[in-house]
């Protein structure tokens, strides 16, 4: 009597539980999703930093075209400066063109160069420039 209660039970071979080689598949579904994943999240974080760094080239840019409105017309002058923003160095050069597109007028060229892991990068802004009779 003892020994049929001990005994156990017949158990289909199907409802045993999960193989070894499905546990190999399903592992090695994990990896590839994990790996997906992963590997957008890196791309992620890359484009982020790169929108940051053009972000402050942006503002640099338009920084150094409202200091140069602040000043007199025969002030404005060509320049080049450098800043630092967040560990990264930016070139900012204005490049004044006298009588352009007319006399009494100056065309501004403001380019920001700055280094990232792709290469140089670069943008540029562009204004007109006149002297108001006040």
């Amino acid at each position: 009597m003892c020994r049929e209660r001990c005994r156990p039970s017949r158990v289909v071979r199907n409802q045993c539980g999960a193989t070894l080689v499905e546990a190999i598949v399903a592992v090695g579904l994990f990896g590839v999703v994990a790996g997906s994943v992963g590997d957008l999240l890196v791309r992620h974080t890359r484009l982020q930093g790169a929108n940051v760094t053009a972000t402050a080239a942006i503002a640099l840019a338009e920084g150094e075209l409202e200091d140069l409105r602040a000043r007199t017309y025969d002030q404005v002058a060509s320049q080049t400066t450098t800043h630092a923003v967040g560990g990264i160095q930016y070139e900012v050069e204005t490049q004044v063109d006298p009588d352009t597109p007319e006399l009494g007028m100056k065309t501004l060229r403001t380019t920001v160069m700055w280094t990232e892991p792709g290469g140089v990068k670069s943008y540029e802004l562009h204004a007109i420039y006149t002297d108001v009779a006040r």
